[in-house]
């Protein structure tokens, strides 16, 4: 039987988190996932997600300064301080309210160096979530909504994964994102989860 997870990023979004879980369940989905959620304390999230009985499936760590067009620290040359801080505080929120993966954000950048930053900072945040069985996910964005952004294709994706090489990092594969960026949806999501490691993906709208 097909399950549904409402992104609570999108769905009710004029709600307060705790109440838009409430309005999920009523609404007859079978779990929750979000961006940001912490402007609400994770209490209240978790005892929303209690009184439902939902999953909490991921959330996203910070995007930075969102007013000079950042979205995401992790490939940031010279941010890795910041990076980590919000990954730590990721974790510890995905711990409180139970959430299985967190969405590591690359942010707008580019270049060897970026790269370099960027599997650094996963590696970190993956050896961090493993204590609690946490899934790290990476994301491809697509550069007509998000112009710049680090990570940009399937391909690019699967590569980090396999420099990377822990299991705690798979691909969230968007296929919105990734039909504007690469098309053939079909044959590319035959190929994702082809590998030595067998790392799975996440499918989104």
């Amino acid at each position: 039987m097909t399950k549904f997870s409402a992104n609570l990023g999108f769905l009710w979004s004029d709600l307060t988190l705790p109440n838009a879980i409430l309005a999920t369940k009523s609404a007859g989905f079978d779990a929750v996932e979000c961006h940001w959620p912490y402007e609400y304390p994770a209490q209240d999230v978790k005892a929303a997600l209690q009184e439902t009985g939902l999953q909490m499936l991921g959330i996203n760590t910070k995007r930075g300064d969102v007013a000079a067009g950042e979205n995401g620290l992790a490939a940031l040359v010279g941010r890795e301080e910041e990076a980590r801080a919000a990954i730590d505080e990721a974790i510890e929120y995905a711990v409180a309210v139970d959430a299985d993966n967190i969405h590591v954000m690359a942010g707008v950048a580019s270049g060897v160096e970026a790269h370099s930053t960027f599997i650094f900072n996963l590696q970190y945040a993956c050896d961090k979530a493993s204590a609690f069985d946490i899934t790290i996910l990476i994301e491809p964005l697509n550069h007509y909504d998000v112009p710049g952004y680090f990570l940009s294709t399937s391909e690019q994706a699967k590569a980090i994964i396999d420099e990377v090489s822990l299991s705690n990092l798979k691909l969230m594969f968007d296929c919105y994102h990734v039909q504007l960026m690469e098309g053939d949806i079909s044959n590319r999501l035959k190929k994702a989860p082809t590998n030595n490691r067998s790392y799975s993906v996440c499918f989104c709208a």
